[in-house]
This record gives structure tokens, sequence and C-alpha cells, in this order.
């Protein structure tokens, strides 16, 4: 019989948090999982904190990475040896509720899915109330495609992610969880959801998803939504799903260069690269459509691939967006 679940952990310089996450893995109810922990060549006590647990505990597999890889290396790496049916991922800051994983695996077996889906809850570092939630059994069920973020909170069958090549992009330090998360949407075609458990996700002022957005995250994000429009193209998918699929990812890129720090002139490049996705749609008629629909002016700088006037015109439009927030 395979081992249910592998549970993969990404490991660099989080000595503070580590072990409450680690507690919370080990601690599970369903007792038979692989537990993979990838060191990507911590500077603190991470290693130590590592080789304690696995002393006590032989579900722990403790790989060591020599030099830094970063995040999507370490979690391929974990996919690739993972002895598990299914494969699910904590980050090393955050903690999961100790049925977590014997719910989540009773509902894929019984429903036979590829993904299945708890439920997320949000927590400021430091506090024991979560500050919200995030999306409903009932928001996924209406359609698998709302499954936009929270990748964290299911478990993913490791065949389904190996025959279609799922994979985190490398070299992405903003995103990459998002291009692993649209990738496995795009092909799953429903996804079990269980509404009682919860992975609990800490914000850090300190994390690398947190400060100012700049541009080089802002190009990280544009790389990691550049790999899913090329995922998307190169992959049998319901016309449906890559409409939704292609239009979101699109619409993300384009709301946040609206947002970059450093203005007009350093847009434009990277608002080639969002022309160069727009005009490789594969059903563009159909993208049209939905973009004069909902943000007629932005189609049209789009349409007539006019760099100027649309960078000018996303500005403009973040700008507007700021003041009626006010």
């Amino acid at each position: 019989m395979p081992i249910p679940v592998s549970v993969i952990i990404p490991v660099h310089n989080v000595e503070a948090y580590l072990c409450r996450c680690l507690d919370s893995v080990c601690n599970q109810t369903l007792k038979d999982i692989e537990i993979l922990c990838i060191n990507d060549c911590s500077t603190d006590h991470g290693l130590d904190i590592l080789k304690k647990y696995q002393a006590i505990d032989a579900r722990i597999v403790l790989v060591d990475f020599e030099r830094n890889m970063g995040v999507s290396v370490a979690r391929n790496h974990g996919i690739d040896i993972a002895k598990g049916e299914y494969v699910g991922f904590v980050d090393s800051d955050d903690m999961i509720d100790p049925d977590f994983y014997e719910k989540l695996y009773g509902k894929a077996i019984e429903t036979n899915a590829n993904i299945t889906k708890g439920m997320m809850a949000h927590f400021d570092d430091g506090k024991n109330e979560p500050k919200g939630f995030g999306l409903s059994a009932n928001d996924i069920s209406i359609a698998p495609t709302n499954f936009i973020g929270e990748f964290w909170s299911a478990i993913y069958r490791k065949e389904f992610l190996t025959v279609h090549g799922i994979r985190f992009p490398v070299g992405v330090k903003t995103g990459q969880d998002l291009a692993f998360l649209y990738k496995a949407i795009a092909l799953v075609g429903r996804v079990a959801t269980v509404d009682n458990v919860y992975y609990r996700y800490y914000e850090r002022k300190d994390s690398s998803s947190s400060g100012t957005f700049d541009r080089q995250k802002y190009i990280s994000i544009l790389s990691a939504m550049h790999d899913v429009a090329k995922f998307l193209n190169s992959n049998s998918i319901s016309s449906s799903t890559y409409d939704k699929l292609y239009y979101h990812i699109l619409l993300h890129c384009l709301s946040m260069l609206g947002r970059t720090s450093d203005r007009y002139e350093s847009s434009v490049h990277c608002a080639g690269v969002l022309l160069k996705m727009y005009s490789n749609c594969k059903r563009l008629a159909q993208l049209d459509r939905i973009l004069l629909s909902n943000f007629p002016e932005l189609y049209a700088c789009l349409h007539s691939r006019d760099l100027d006037k649309f960078v000018r015109a996303l500005h403009a439009s973040y700008e507007l967006q700021k003041k009626e927030e006010v």
C-alpha cells in the first residue's frame, strides 16, 4: 500500500516558527504520512531543529541543499521524491489543524479526486484569533476556476501532477504558487472540498510576500503568469476553462502593472511582455469580448498594440481606483 500523503515543507531561515510548524504536521491524526523537509541552505539553526525532529520521528525525510535553490526547486524536488499517493505543502512558518490530512485524504478517496481542498484561516503573526478566512467550499463548488489561491490548503494526486508536468516555475520568487495552481486547475475538471478543517496561514512583516510592491516583484509575477499562459497554450483544455483562466492571468498582470512603484519608464518593457501574452492567446476573439465588456479602454490599447497609451491608461486606471477607495 502506498503512503497516503507526502507533506512537503521547504525550510529557509525560519527557526523562530519551525517547531510550531513541525509539531502541527508530526501530530496529525493521519499517522501514515511522509514528511519531506527540504532545507534550502538555511543560515540559522533550522537544520539543527530538523535533525532533532528527524531523530525522534522516522517519518521525516531530510533533504539538505548545499546551496540556496529557491522555494520552487525545493517544492519540485519534494514532488519528485514523494512516495505518497497525494502530496501536500506546508510553509515552515504556518501550521495545520490536527486532522487536516485525515479529512482531506478521506474525501479524496471517497470522491477519487485529483485535488481535494480544505479551508484557509488567516492570522497576523503572534495572534491567536484569525483575522479572516479564505474561499468557502461553496465558492469552489460553483466553479473550480474560483480556486485561484490558497494552494497550501489542498492535496494533489502525485500521478496527476507527474503525468501533466505540473511543477512550480523555477527562478520565480513571487507568484510561483499561483502558477502551479493555475496549471493544476486548468486540467483537474473538479475539486473536492472539505469545509471543517483549516490550513493556518500566518502573515509576517519580514516574509518574502510582504513589503513594497516594486518592479522586481512585478517582473516575477509577470514571469509566473507568462509560464501559465504557455502551459494553457500547449495543453488540451476545455474552452470555458481556457477563457476564464487566460482572462484571469492577463487581468492579474494588468492590475499589478498599474501598481508598480517604478511608474512609467520601467513599465514599458513589462507592457511589451503583456502584449505578447495577449497576442498569443489561442482564443483571442473570446478574450477580446470579455475585455471589451469589462475594460473597454484597456481593450482598445491592447487591440491597437499602442504601448505608450497602454501604460498610461493602466496608471490612470489605478490612480482612479485609489481615489475611489479613499
